[in-house]
């Protein structure tokens, strides 16, 4: 049966299409919606679905940087919160711990390099925007040592330094307006309904929104029309004859005419379409004229739709007279977020791509904010997040003036981990700027049909599957040589103030792997005899450098936003920045009594007086600090014992959960010394306990939120010096290459929290960790600047791979 429909509305041609394959859905064979998967597979799909499995054998992580704010002035700091995603398990990636964050000019040129410390998914820091930076834009590139794997998946985010003044785009003549035309496929086909996708862009390359336009043909007459959304993006369909030209024609308010020459359809060829049937089904169109199907009739072509290593596959089978093909798909068959729908010809060669987002699973929950009370200068707020099934989060949030002009980086958790993985080009749509979830959805398919290839397509997929060239990285490595005299059984020793290790040595050279070590600290290494004696050696360290890079921006595709040209220029004098802060958790209060010269300064005053001292009677009976552990109830385990590569084991020795994960069952506690917290225990194998002052144990953990399951310790050394530096047989090393020391937040001092300066441009909070408890909700605190009006983003996600994200609009009651 063969359907022509000589009609130019697309979608009433969709129409009376589906109604005509389900009344005829008998004599019409090609109507299918069943997946030929995984059973019964020709060898040509079978070697192709290998191929495609083969290509993401090795896990693939994707980087999201949340940043306190999108521009900066000099004396700020870009304070950050880092998500590291496994994109198969959807989870968060706990295998790299060592992130590496550049900064490049517009020019590409490295400026900074840095090194932050990650964990079980998470990482955060921040950058000085110190007095090298200069009026202009900045690129923020985050990488690890095995994403170097995959030179596509680079995470990039563009941020804005002002000096004196900012760079205002607004209400620009359009005397270079550009009309991108992408049809699905590449190229138009003759006799073929063809989609076509839109986008409208200035001379800037800032998209318009809210444009309308019209095709015509030589004659001047309506083909059809349509209207770009408020991201600059349209689409339109319609059938090219031979020997006509076709226009596109838009009108901009208080502009000229624009037209714009649609590219002459070929002969031959195909289109390919898909649209919504309803809320469980889509529909796959394939189509061509006749001049094509002379051709291939009687040849077997397929469909293959992939994501992340997995596969489907629909045969198409053309016949000698129809030239139009429906499948109809039901969503469940199709994967949780982006899916590429490949269309293959009989050699496995790619004709045509289209993308489909499926949002399914994967969309951030509600989140309801409540503000509770404004007292003492800050003002409290309850947090609560719908269906997280008492299952914790963690979350950062960015608190700024209601009328910010630094929250425009369109990049979210959910486009960098469910879009920006498998595109050429940086989608910049947060969904929360849509009244509804099925309008976002909307909008992301209609800006994939705008991508004229996706990352992950077939061509590149069946090219060949990465090398595995670089591991992943979990600290740093020192290197050295002995250059004194050795004997037999001698071991190198390193301390420094959180942790402690032993190498052995072979030909007097030794290596330390996986440290935790800050850039800047100062470490201790001595010779360790047998008899534990330790003595000062003569020493050559060699550390790793980390080379410069150059950041090609010609190979970096990074939406640029689009114009918001009706809002009216509003100029607004630089205040001189004021490097002092204000820290909302340490304002003294009238009468509080400080500390006496000689009391340890790393004592914190709110357990100032639940300390408990350690005397001499203490020190003889309990010999090692890890002895007054065990005492109070927790397991404690020394020596590399059960496989373990940590010297001291400890937890607690009852059952904390029924998850049945050992971590959670058993948890470790949180340790501190001297207010450093300690990421593995080793530095307490065999420390005597003669040399700590005092201790403190919470058992509750509760000052650590759902971290703390396994309570907190906290020693404090006498007056605060560690048993290193007080240690003369000890060869110094200050680590150059090392974690970038984490600040804790601090408010700049504002001339005025009114002016147009802070409003524009200032910060009023920046939360790196808000944890999520079972009851599925937190509170948080931010300084009362006065305002009437915030601007909150919210980021985050849990151990289960639920994304959170939305930009809230608080009006306060102050």
């Amino acid at each position: 049966m063969k359907i022509i429909v000589f009609i130019y509305d697309f979608f009433y041609f969709v129409d009376v299409m589906l109604r005509i394959l389900f009344n005829y859905i008998v004599s019409f064979y090609c109507f299918i919606s069943i997946f030929s998967v995984h059973a019964q597979k020709a060898d040509t799909y079978q070697s192709l679905e290998n191929r495609i499995e083969s290509y993401f054998e090795l896990p693939r992580e994707s980087i999201y940087i949340h940043t306190n704010k999108t521009d900066f002035v000099v004396g700020e700091n870009l304070w950050f919160k880092a998500y590291i995603f496994d994109r198969q398990k959807a989870k968060p990636f706990k295998e790299t711990s060592n992130l590496d964050i550049r900064i490049f000019d517009e020019n590409g040129t490295e400026i900074k390099q840095s090194l932050f410390f990650a964990k079980d998914g998470y990482s955060v820091g921040q950058i000085s925007i110190d007095s090298t930076y200069k009026s202009g834009v900045y690129y923020l590139k985050a990488s690890t040592n095995w994403s170097k794997n995959f030179k596509d998946d680079l995470y990039i985010q563009k941020f804005r330094v002002h000096i004196n003044q900012i760079k205002d785009f607004q209400n620009r003549k359009f005397s270079n307006i550009s009309i991108s035309l992408n049809p699905v496929g590449g190229n138009l086909t003759l006799n073929t309904i063809n989609t076509v996708g839109l986008k409208i862009t200035d001379e800037n390359g800032q998209r318009i929104p809210n444009v309308k336009g019209v095709i015509i043909d030589d004659a001047d007459i309506k083909i059809t029309d349509f209207k770009t959304n408020i991201y600059g993006y349209a689409k339109f369909n319609f059938r090219p004859k031979p020997n006509l030209n076709y226009y596109v024609k838009i009108k901009i308010e208080g502009e000229t005419d624009f037209t714009k020459i649609i590219p002459k359809a070929k002969p031959y060829g195909y289109a390919m379409a898909l649209e919504e049937v309803d809320d469980k089904r889509v529909a796959l169109y394939i189509s061509t004229n006749e001049e094509t199907l002379r051709g291939i009739s009687s040849k077997k072509f397929q469909v293959i739709i992939h994501k992340d290593g997995f596969s489907k596959k629909i045969e198409v089978d053309f016949n000698q007279k129809d030239l139009d093909y429906a499948y109809v798909i039901k969503k469940n068959d199709l994967y949780d977020g982006l899916n590429t729908i490949s269309f293959l010809n009989e050699n496995n060669l790619l004709i045509s791509e289209i993308l489909y987002f499926k949002p399914d699973g994967i969309m951030s929950p509600q989140i309801n904010l409540i503000q509770k009370e404004t007292r003492n200068d800050s003002i409290s707020f309850m947090l609560k997040i719908d269906n997280l099934d008492g299952k914790s989060a963690n979350l950062s949030l960015s608190i700024l003036p209601g009328e910010t002009i630094s929250s425009e980086s369109g990049s979210d958790i959910l486009n960098t981990f469910y879009l920006n993985p498998y595109l050429k080009n940086s989608f910049d749509q947060n969904w929360f700027m849509y009244s509804n979830i099925k309008n976002w959805v909307e909008s992301v398919n209609l800006y994939l049909i705008n991508q004229s290839v996706s990352k992950y397509n077939i061509d590149n997929i069946t090219a060949g599957t990465p090398p595995r060239l670089y591991d992943f990285e979990r600290g740093i490595d020192i290197e050295g040589q002995i250059n004194s005299q050795l004997r037999s059984g001698d071991r190198v020793l390193l301390l420094s103030g959180k942790n402690s290790y032993v190498s052995e040595l072979s030909d007097s050279k030794f290596s330390f792997r996986n440290l935790y070590l800050e850039k800047g600290e100062d470490v201790k290494i001595s010779i360790l005899k047998e008899n534990g004696k330790l003595l000062k050696p003569k020493i050559y360290i060699r550390s790793k450098n980390m080379p410069k890079e150059f950041l090609k921006l010609r190979d970096v595709n990074i939406a640029k936003g689009f114009s918001r040209f009706s809002e009216k220029k509003d100029n607004f004098i630089f205040e001189d920045f004021n490097s002092n802060s204000i820290q909302l958790d340490e304002v003294f209060l009238e009468g509080q009594s400080q500390k006496l010269e000689g009391d340890n300064v790393y004592v914190p005053s709110f357990i100032d007086s639940k300390l408990t001292e350690i005397d001499d009677e203490t020190a003889f009976n309990y010999q090692y600090i890890t002895d007054i552990i065990k005492a109070r109830g927790y397991d404690v385990r020394l020596g590399l014992v059960g496989g373990s590569v940590d010297r001291v084991s400890i937890r607690v020795k009852t059952v904390q959960s029924l998850i049945g994960n050992r971590d959670l069952n058993f948890p470790e506690p949180i340790i501190y010394i001297d207010g450093n917290r300690l990421f593995n225990f080793d530095v307490l194998y065999n420390r005597p306990t003669s040399d700590f002052e005092s201790y403190y144990f919470d058992r509750s953990g509760a000052s650590e939120g759902t971290r703390g399951a396994g309570g907190v310790i906290r020693l404090f050394t006498k007056k605060g010096e560690s048993q290193i530096k007080r240690n003369p047989q000890a060869y110094s090393y200050v680590v150059v290459n090392g974690f970038e020391p984490v600040k804790r937040f601090e408010l700049p001092l504002y001339q005025s929290y009114q002016s147009k300066f802070f409003k524009k441009l200032g910060v009023v909070g920046w939360i790196p960790e808000l944890i999520i408890d079972k009851e599925n909700t937190a509170s948080f605190k931010v300084f009362d600047t006065g305002l009437k009006t915030l601007r909150i983003h919210i980021q985050g996600m849990n151990n289960e791979g639920t994304l959170i994200s939305e930009i809230r609009t608080v009006q306060l009651n102050n």
